[in-house]
């Protein structure tokens, strides 16, 4: 299941494997005050052909793929079929991360193995805008400008995957061709959920394409551009689902 290993369970509809393990999914019960990140998970949302993130069950965070293949709902609830998307990795520090069972988001992934069933959409986190190397059968996912992912902060290839992770977040501001520029952000005082671009000097970061394993995952976001006060305009409400817990925890 997933990018950096081959899944062999089989799902049954509620998202369960052969043993009875569910999927992930953080389902944290907290409410963000600008945007319901959960409507945009419901099942009208789901079409044929579309490439979604599922939570993995290595992290808990959204960086596994699948590509829609069914969606049909009748009388007795939904039932979805799902492939997954398996990592391709094109050199050695890639394998070295599938020796070492650590999720992947960023590259190119290929369409794998048997159709996996699902009755709710509760371990989908969003929509991903893959480009199509092959329709059907295999895709690249990179950072695209305007969206907001988790870093790994010091990353090494040949981290630990046992030890504990130090995450950032950045707001993608350009990708040209070989690199991915992006804006470190802070969370705002008051609030759990917003981030801001942080104000200190030399934030500013630049990842080459092919360090783009530093990329943990996509955060859904949702930039704040009519707010009452204004204080918050051009800031962002991050799902809480996918926002890396030592961040939630985290004073600014």
């Amino acid at each position: 299941m997933g990018h950096s290993k081959q899944y062999t369970g089989n799902l049954n509809l509620n998202g369960k494997d052969e043993n009875g393990v569910e999927s992930c999914s953080n389902n944290q019960d907290s409410a963000t005050k600008f945007y319901n990140f959960q409507e945009d998970r419901s099942i009208e949302k789901f079409k044929v052909g579309q490439i979604w993130a599922l939570y993995s069950d290595i992290d808990e965070y959204p960086n596994y793929y699948g590509l829609i293949k069914k969606v049909k709902w009748e009388g007795s609830g939904l039932t979805m079929s799902v492939k997954w998307l398996e990592f391709l990795p094109e050199n050695d520090k890639e394998k070295l991360l599938l020796r070492n069972d650590l999720p992947v988001s960023c590259g190119r992934f290929q369409v794998r193995g048997a159709i996996n069933h699902y009755d709710s959409t509760d371990a989908f986190s969003h929509l991903v805008h893959a480009k199509p190397l092959k329709k059907n059968v295999s895709y690249e996912i990179y950072p695209n400008c305007g969206e907001v992912w988790a870093i790994f902060k010091n990353w090494n290839v040949d981290v630990d995957c046992e030890k504990p992770r130090d995450y950032g977040v950045v707001e993608i501001v350009e990708q040209d061709k070989g690199v991915v520029k992006a804006l470190s952000l802070t969370k705002v005082k008051g609030y759990k959920y917003v981030f801001m671009p942080d104000p200190r000097p030399a934030t500013d970061i630049q990842i080459p394409i092919d360090e783009c394993l530093r990329f943990s995952h996509q955060i859904p976001a949702f930039k704040i551009t009519n707010q009452e006060s204004g204080k918050l305009k051009d800031y962002w409400e991050l799902d809480p689902d996918s926002i890396p817990s030592m961040l939630l925890s985290m004073d600014p």
